[in-house]
């Protein structure tokens, strides 16, 4: 097995900080500032964090014990996750706990976990001829534009599951392809010219409300938009998103140690940052603390900060994965 390209931790630490970034811009987004800066991180920053954890999957042989049980462990694993953390948000806001809502309507951004379940699920069934052949990576982009067409929205995260397939596919068909060094010997100043100008669309002409149609929550009916109109942005969103995740991959190139070493704990981050977020914009409008784009990068430091003090503390990592975490130290003690 080759060895793990660390560079690529340093991208998804780079991406779970602008995951934060957005979720705080979306408290502050009556400022047209917040919300041109905050379409263009939200434009790149779920379909690259999804591509590297396509990127990262693995298909394995479920006829051999081994693969299979290592398999099944790490989606119970996963489930377990979501159901602790959606548990821990019920309580929080509605203040009961009710499995049924957590699957129907996951909370907040813990759609993203029963998704990766499910995209995980869905290579292990598909024969391999698909899950390894290129040639299916439009058309699994295909099937996230027509998706639209079906009126659903967040049922079991029906909507964004089918949306963002194209991206999870891509990133574990072409992690055998090498693909990520190809993409690496495009000069520097490519990427960053990209990013530059699509940061710029976003300030200058696109700072207003795009949520419907780049969070893949939404159905083209329910955006507001004609099929057409939706379906058309849906596909402008799809080939933005390749354009400037492709422009990061390229840019970042080597291990970053602090970064790399953060990179390997996102889903900590992933799952404990909007816990915190609660508490920050409450305390931010108890105070009637300011909103602008400076302060918002300020609370976002103050989370990642707190998330970094965070790791340190071993109970919280116990709470990811409680039961299945007891379960590991009995077996341990047996053996």
């Amino acid at each position: 097995m080759p060895a793990r390209d660390e560079s690529l931790d340093a991208v998804k630490y780079i991406l779970i900080v602008s995951v934060i970034f957005g979720h705080c811009l979306g408290h502050s987004c009556d400022y047209s500032l917040n919300q041109g800066v905050y379409n263009f991180v939200n434009i790149y920053h779920m379909p690259l964090f999804i591509f590297l954890s396509g990127y990262f999957s693995k298909k394995y042989n479920l006829k051999i014990k081994e693969e299979r049980n290592h398999f099944l462990v790490s989606q119970l694993k996963l489930l377990e996750t979501f159901i602790v953390f959606n548990c821990v948000h019920q309580l929080l806001v509605i203040h009961s706990i009710n499995v049924f809502l957590m699957f129907k309507s996951p909370s907040w951004s813990l759609w993203y976990l029963l998704s990766l379940f499910l995209w995980r699920t869905i290579v292990q069934l598909l024969p391999n001829k698909i899950v390894c052949s290129t040639g299916m990576i439009p058309v699994f982009f295909l099937f996230g534009l027509a998706v639209g067409l079906v009126p659903i929205d967040g049922f079991m995260s029906f909507q964004r599951t089918c949306t963002y397939l194209g991206f999870f596919m891509s990133g574990f068909i072409l992690s055998k392809k090498n693909f990520v060094s190809m993409i690496r010997s495009v000069p520097r100043c490519v990427p960053a010219m990209v990013l530059g100008l699509v940061l710029f669309c976003c300030l200058f002409f696109f700072a207003f409300d795009m949520h419907k149609i780049i969070w893949g929550y939404y159905s083209y009916q329910q955006s507001g938009l004609d099929w057409t109109a939706a379906l058309m942005f849906r596909f402008c969103f799809f080939v933005t998103a390749i354009l400037l995740g492709l422009s990061i991959l390229s840019l970042i190139r080597k291990k970053v140690n602090v970064l790399s070493l953060y990179g390997k704990k996102t889903l900590f981050f992933y799952v404990y940052h909007t816990l915190l977020l609660y508490g920050v914009f409450a305390l931010v409008r108890k105070l009637e603390l300011p909103m602008e784009l400076p302060f918002v990068i300020l609370y976002t430091l103050v989370v990642v900060a707190l998330l970094h003090i965070g790791t340190r503390i071993k109970f919280l990592s116990f709470v990811i994965n409680p039961v299945s975490g007891v379960v590991q130290k009995v077996v341990a003690k047996k053996k």
